[in-house]
């Protein structure tokens, strides 16, 4: 068996897409898993993981989550695996949510120029107190990283998860892609661009219609898309390495937000520069 275990604490107070406001925040998440090889192609993994949301002004959210997952490795190129996982989520304002999950994964290394990794499948969400109907919602992950040159490497990455909204008895469906393209221009100097899109409508429990379909008991609410917000970003970046392990970097970004909601709409250039050294 190989145990690990991990503890983050996160705090911020910065302006938030999703509240339209300057929102202080702390996050709190405890991470125990554990990993065990069955045979010289498949293995085994449990985990159970704990993740508390407080912010200021919005709901409180807590949430406990378990998940089990097999892999095999079929040549040390290519694995495929399935991973079950759910949880509760405890929500301070409005409706609790309960989930359950499945997904399969791949990875794909043939050699030292690609990497691929894929993960899908579908969550089922359900709400309590108010009660609704469940949103089951297919949900995605993915990375590609592929060295075009012995200087060039072009990565792209996709997600869709489901999650808690700030405010009460609403839930969140973010979908974003995005890409980058880093060169090499000599020894100590490289550039990279990056570009991206995010799709994240509000779902809310509002009372309605019962639906023509329902399983279990009739529910009293139903849900509603209350808002669609899609952003769209750019940046460009320099990096130039002073010292073996010091480096300076210049950047420029610019990124604008869509949203059904008028009050959510925006548009940001952002320029500035970071200095790093590792030892």
């Amino acid at each position: 068996w190989a145990l690990s275990l991990s503890q983050t604490y996160a705090t911020s107070d910065t302006p938030l897409l999703e509240t339209g406001v300057q929102t202080a925040q702390a996050a709190y998440g405890t991470s125990i898993s554990a990993a065990r090889q069955l045979g010289s192609r498949l293995s085994l993994e449990l985990g159970v993981d704990q993740f508390f949301r407080i912010a200021d002004q919005f709901d409180t959210v807590k949430t406990w989550s378990a998940f089990s997952g097999l892999n095999y490795q079929f040549i040390p190129q290519f694995g495929m695996g399935v991973s079950l996982s759910g949880g509760y989520n405890d929500v301070s304002t409005g409706s609790s949510m309960p989930f359950e999950s499945i997904s399969g994964t791949m990875n794909f290394r043939p050699g030292q120029k690609l990497t691929l990794v894929l993960s899908g499948g579908a969550e089922d969400l359900q709400f309590v107190d108010p009660s609704a109907p469940p949103l089951i919602t297919p949900i995605f992950s993915g990375t590609l990283q592929y060295r075009l040159f012995p200087d060039t490497t072009i990565s792209l990455a996709g997600s869709r998860s489901v999650n808690p909204s700030y405010f009460g008895n609403q839930v969140i469906v973010a979908t974003s892609v995005g890409g980058s393209i880093q060169q090499r221009l000599s020894q100590k100097l490289s550039i990279s661009l990056g570009a991206g899109y995010s799709s994240e409508p509000l779902t809310s429990i509002e009372a309605g219609p019962l639906p023509q379909y329902f399983l279990g008991t009739p529910p009293t609410s139903t849900l509603v898309e209350v808002r669609q917000d899609s952003s769209s970003s750019f940046g460009v970046g320099l990096s130039y390495n002073i010292v073996p392990r010091g480096s300076v970097s210049v950047f420029y970004s610019v990124s604008e937000n869509a949203s059904s909601q008028s009050n959510f709409k925006y548009s940001s250039t952002q320029y500035g520069f970071t200095l790093s050294y590792s030892f």
